[in-house]
């Protein structure tokens, strides 16, 4: 039998995620791009971005632009084609999410979808 220690099969996930279709901006170094998030918790997000971005270092994600939160702090953890998952950073970032959850009437525990109306 054949065991796999890959830490690429754990889920390190340790908050639940919800999924929606939210158009976002990733602000850069140099410049924003628009994008869709279609997946968030409150330690961070999962992105579309649109086929025709062009590429960008991992190192010149700042922060992204959700409209029911406002500008999170924000690092880039992995790509995958047009898929980036980031996490939030700074002291706020976690409060903020969970005002908005709060708002939307979610509870821990609660999975599914987000709509973006609330």
């Amino acid at each position: 039998m054949i065991r796999s220690m890959s830490t690429f099969l754990t889920d390190l996930r340790q908050d639940p995620r919800y999924r929606l279709r939210l158009p976002c901006r990733l602000d850069l170094a140099s410049r924003g791009i628009a994008a869709t998030m279609v997946e968030v918790s409150l330690g961070g997000a999962r992105v579309e971005l649109p086929p025709d971005t062009v590429t960008f270092l991992p190192g010149a994600l700042r922060a992204v632009q959700i409209e029911p939160v406002g500008l999170l702090k924000a690092q880039e953890r992995w790509r995958r084609g047009e898929l980036i998952g980031l996490r939030f950073r700074g002291r706020d970032a976690r409060l903020r999410i969970a005002a908005w959850f709060d708002d939307l009437g979610l509870r821990s525990g609660d999975t599914g979808w987000i709509s973006p109306d609330g």
